[in-house]
């Protein structure tokens, strides 16, 4: 997944539940998709600070 998909997927999850990092990265591995947690972390951050 490019940042930019990692990005709307985090974003697409928040709106429809309050999740952690960690739950979201489970909610994206469970969808069948993969980001590494170091990245996937640093992107979740880089979201929530925007907010």
């Amino acid at each position: 997944m490019t940042d930019d998909q990692v990005r709307e997927f985090i974003v697409r999850a928040l709106h429809t539940e309050a999740l952690s990092c960690s739950a979201a990265l489970r909610k994206l591995r469970d969808s069948g998709l993969a980001c590494e947690q170091q990245r996937f972390k640093r992107l979740f951050t880089e979201l929530q600070e925007r907010t």
